[in-house]
Order: C-alpha cells, then sequence, then structure tokens
C-alpha cells in the first residue's frame, strides 16, 4: 500500500487529506462553518513520535499502511472520527478560521 496522500470530499466543501507514513502523520482539512461566523475553517494536524502507535491502537489499526487501507473506503462521518481522534493525539497543528480578510 502506497504512503501518497488520500483525500476524501463529502459532496459539500468539507475536504480531508490523509497523509500517512511510519515517520508521521498529516491531516489537512477544509471544514464548512468558522467560530468567527466565516464561511470555513482550515486546519492541519501532525502527529510523530510515540504518539503515532498510540493513535494507530484508537484508531484499531495496527499501523500507517492497515490506516492507508481502511481510510479509502472511509464514510464523511468516519472522516470526522478520524478528525477528531487525530487532534487528541497530535504533536502540532495549525488552524485558520478568519476568512474576512
Amino acid at each position: 500500500m502506497s504512503d501518497k496522500p488520500i483525500t476524501f470530499h463529502d459532496g459539500k466543501l468539507d475536504t480531508f487529506t490523509l497523509t500517512a507514513t511510519p515517520e508521521s502523520i498529516q491531516l489537512d482539512c477544509y471544514l464548512t462553518g468558522s467560530v468567527t461566523g466565516g464561511s470555513g475553517t482550515e486546519c492541519a494536524h501532525t502527529i510523530i513520535g510515540i504518539n503515532i502507535n498510540t493513535f494507530l491502537k484508537a484508531m484499531k489499526v495496527t499501523d500507517t499502511q492497515s490506516l492507508n487501507s481502511v481510510a479509502t473506503a472511509y464514510s464523511a462521518r468516519q472522516w470526522q472520527f478520524l478528525h477528531t481522534t487525530v487532534i487528541k493525539f497530535q504533536t502540532s497543528s495549525f488552524t485558520w478560521d478568519d476568512w474576512s480578510d
């Protein structure tokens, strides 16, 4: 199985892109709505180091290849769950939600 990014579009505006390798897990998202009242939120979350194994256990997969394999068939709800779980184990993140500039 490849380490190439997997992208999911929910048919609205939400987009998730997962890049999972043994060295890091990166989830980039563009989500509808914003806490500042704008139209969308862009965020990026990274997991490195020992948090990778803990995250993979929480996702009930054995390694990043397995995660890539199952993620290709994820539904919108499963991508949302992935996003929430990545946030719990992230080692760095970025969020931009003010699109008024």
